[in-house]
C-alpha cells in the first residue's frame, strides 16, 4: 500500500502496532510503502533488533524489528514498512499497520531522558491516541542505529 503523494504533510504519521503494549507512529514523509515480510539475509555483527538484509523492489534494505528495538524482546511481524530516510532505504517490521493519524507539535510531549536511553533515543516524542500511549519514531535516529547496508551486500 503507497501513502497518498499529496498527503506527505509535515503533520501525517503512520501508526502501527508493536508487540502487544506499544503503539508507534512513524512520519509519513518518510514511508514508501507498507508490505508482507520478505526472505532475509542474517547481517554479521548487526544489532539484535536488525532481523537482517532484504531486498525491496530490487534494492537491499536492513530490516529492524521494532518490538526488539523499544523491549529488546522479538516481536510478532506480520507487516513491514519499508522507509527512504536520508537517502538509505530500511524497513521496520510491526505486528500491525493501523493507518494515517494526524499529528502536531502540540499532541506530543517531551520523552523522560531515562526513555530516550532505554529505547536507543529513537522515540522523538510520546503522545496518546485514544486511550493508548503513543510513541513517535524518529526515523533518522533509527536509521542511524543500523549499520549501513552497502557494507553487507
Amino acid at each position: 500500500m503507497r501513502p497518498p503523494l499529496d498527503d506527505r504533510g509535515q503533520g501525517l504519521s503512520l501508526v502501527c502496532r508493536v508487540g502487544q503494549r506499544h503503539l508507534c507512529a512513524l512520519p509519513l514523509r518518510y514511508v514508501q510503502e507498507t508490505l508482507r515480510p520478505l526472505p532475509l539475509v542474517p547481517m554479521s555483527g548487526a544489532p539484535n533488533f536488525v532481523l537482517g538484509l532484504s531486498r525491496i523492489r530490487g534494492n537491499p534494505a536492513p530490516v529492524v524489528d521494532l518490538a526488539q528495538l523499544l523491549s529488546d524482546k522479538p516481536g510478532v511481524t506480520t507487516r513491514w514498512i519499508s522507509m527512504a530516510v536520508e537517502g538509505r532505504s530500511l524497513a521496520v517490521a510491526a505486528e500491525s499497520v493501523l493507518g494515517l493519524q494526524p499529528l502536531d507539535a502540540s499532541d506530543e510531549h517531551a520523552v523522560a531522558p531515562l526513555l530516550r536511553l532505554a529505547c536507543k533515543e529513537a522515540v522523538r516524542a510520546v503522545a496518546s491516541l485514544d486511550a493508548e500511549l503513543l510513541l513517535v519514531l524518529d526515523a533518522t535516529r533509527v536509521i542511524d542505529l543500523v549499520p549501513s547496508e552497502r557494507s553487507e551486500a
